[in-house]
């Protein structure tokens, strides 16, 4: 792109995949843009289907969710936003479900950026020698998975975002400035070209609060929270006892618990490792097609399996079969059933 010679114009690309002759057409989002967010409206109008893995239309102002959700319903055009709150990890999939059948969910309760996480996880574990916080968060980086400045991650916008959109979807009318941020430390700044020497100013007071935990037979874990019934919500670091769920959270996990008026206290938990961006993009790609009406035609070799099976199962019960016993057009019958 950089080598072409032709400016990039996102119109007039938008317009070349419009066309008549293509049933249907999806758009990708891959950026963080907010220009590019607010465009989503225009291609749904259009009855372009969206797969985003940018939540700032979403998690920005309420106008813009709803003006989605709006043309979403009049043009039936397909939204999937999966990735934007837990990656490969079906948690809108999950809330819907919840709503679709009756049931109510009074609280939310999980760690939606694996990059704190991890890093609270290193510098306060449940079992082991802590490591240190500028340490840690240089080994989160390597493995690829911080925002693009880490600063997005270690003050909470990240984590912010993604329960807004939670929030929203449960039927919060709740703007940003109403989402209640705690960073680990007040008024910490991280410099993403320079993580280890910018962030090693904050090892000792952090060590303090993860041993401050331990005496008390606590960890501390970077938590998002929303509360069903009055709209609270906060992101933020909070001590948990070695024997809470969350204290075992450990390496680059997404987690999320469901409270609701069925489950009671036991909640319904959804967690899966963080996977690469391109793995819940296809996710949800997949997802837009299956809504289009394309079928799986299955794993061929299970296929194979099944038609081995049931050959097996029908000598058992009828013992050997001779050519008599067994016409041409039983055998073609047989190869139907199978393939079911």
């Amino acid at each position: 792109v950089d080598a072409s010679s032709t400016a990039f114009n996102l119109d007039a690309l938008v317009e070349h995949c419009k066309t008549d002759f293509i049933p249907h057409t999806i758009l990708i989002d891959l950026t963080k843009s907010w220009e590019v967010a607010q465009l989503h409206v225009d291609w749904l109008s259009k009855g372009i289907h969206v797969v985003t893995a940018n939540n700032l239309g979403l998690s920005s102002d309420l106008g813009l969710y709803y003006s989605i959700w709006h043309q979403r319903a009049e043009t039936q055009a397909n939204y999937a936003y999966e990735i934007t709150v837990g990656g490969t990890m079906p948690v809108i999939a999950t809330l819907n479900s919840l709503h679709s059948s009756g049931d109510t969910i009074e609280r939310v309760e999980g760690i939606l950026s694996c990059t704190m996480g991890y890093v609270l996880s290193k510098v306060s574990p449940w079992e082991g020698e802590p490591m240190k916080f500028s340490d840690a968060l240089v080994e989160v980086h390597k493995l690829g998975f911080t925002e693009s400045d880490i600063m997005h991650d270690i003050s909470g916008e990240d984590s912010a975002r993604k329960l807004l959109i939670l929030s929203r979807d449960m039927g919060l009318e709740l703007e940003m400035d109403q989402i209640q941020i705690e960073p680990i430390l007040d008024g910490i700044q991280v410099d993403h070209k320079d993580i280890q020497n910018s962030a090693k100013q904050y090892d000792e007071a952090v060590a303090k609060l993860s041993a401050d935990a331990k005496e008390k037979g606590m960890v501390l874990r970077y938590v998002s929270t929303i509360d069903g019934s009055t709209g609270a919500c906060r992101v933020g670091v909070i001590k948990v006892p070695i024997s809470d769920r969350l204290a075992r959270v450990t390496g680059i996990v997404y987690s999320v618990a469901f409270y609701t008026s069925r489950s009671g206290s036991t909640p319904m938990v959804v967690q899966s490792p963080a996977m690469p961006s391109t793995a819940g993009v296809f996710s949800d790609l997949i997802r837009v097609a299956r809504d289009l009406g394309a079928r799986d035609t299955g794993n061929p070799r299970l296929k194979a399996l099944r038609r081995h099976s049931f050959s097996v199962e029908l000598g058992k019960k009828r013992g050997p079969a001779s050519p008599k016993s067994i016409g041409s057009d039983k055998r073609k019958k047989m190869s139907c059933y199978s393939e079911l």
